[in-house]
């Protein structure tokens, strides 16, 4: 299931899994941060297991610098 949760720091549009009641980032997701409060815009698109990022993946800095490989 795809779903898109919006708050005041990020954007998280992706796969979920319910664990004991609770929602974990699971599966592809894009995550955005917020441009505000100290946050630079950062953003990862890729592979998440249990709200971390894990399995391929592109992770965008708010500097301009780019990683795209593997997370674990």
């Amino acid at each position: 299931e795809t779903v898109v949760l919006n708050t005041k720091m990020a954007v998280y549009e992706g796969n979920w899994k319910v664990v004991s009641g609770r929602k974990l980032k699971h599966g592809h997701g894009k995550m955005t941060l917020a441009v505000k409060e100290g946050l630079r815009g950062e953003e990862y698109d890729g592979e998440r297991e249990n709200n971390m990022m894990h399995g391929e993946g592109r992770y965008s800095f708010g500097s301009g610098a780019v990683y795209v490989g593997h997370w674990k």
